[in-house]
């Protein structure tokens, strides 16, 4: 019975940590489509240029990256902080060249499917959180 909640308990873990990485992408699109739609940018080059960001230097810089466009300043000081300085300016820079190069109809389909709105996403991770651990089974 101990192994069989210690197992359960593991799994839970993993698929917090599998989802809260979907999670975390699924929560930069709507940071970007409002700063993009501040600054005038189409939201299917947005995704190119996320996308983008996100490849080149993770997702944490990409979050600063959508903080600063919004003027969130103090939570994208907070992340350059932990990031560090050169990481923002290259992530920010990557930006600005993202934003002159092609996006493919194609490469906007496969990001629409990586960065969707949040709360199906955040509703979905945490379904599958709670269906992992096992709540609401007996013990």
């Amino acid at each position: 019975m101990r192994l069989q909640k210690d197992l359960r308990a593991r799994a839970a873990a993993w698929v917090v940590l599998l989802l809260s990485a979907t999670a975390q992408a699924t929560e930069l699109w709507p940071l970007y489509e409002a700063a993009c739609g501040a600054h005038g940018i189409d939201p299917d080059r947005c995704r190119c240029v996320l996308g983008a960001v996100v490849e080149g230097h993770g997702e944490a810089a990409a979050r600063y990256v959508g903080l600063e466009m919004v003027l969130r300043d103090e939570e994208a000081a907070t992340i350059r902080d932990n990031i560090g300085e050169d990481r923002a300016f290259a992530a920010s820079s990557r930006f600005d060249v993202a934003l002159n190069q092609t996006c493919t109809a194609e490469r906007v389909g496969r990001l629409k499917e990586t960065y969707r709105d949040a709360p199906s996403g955040a509703a979905a991770a945490s379904e599958a959180a709670a269906a992992a651990s096992g709540s609401g089974e007996p013990e």
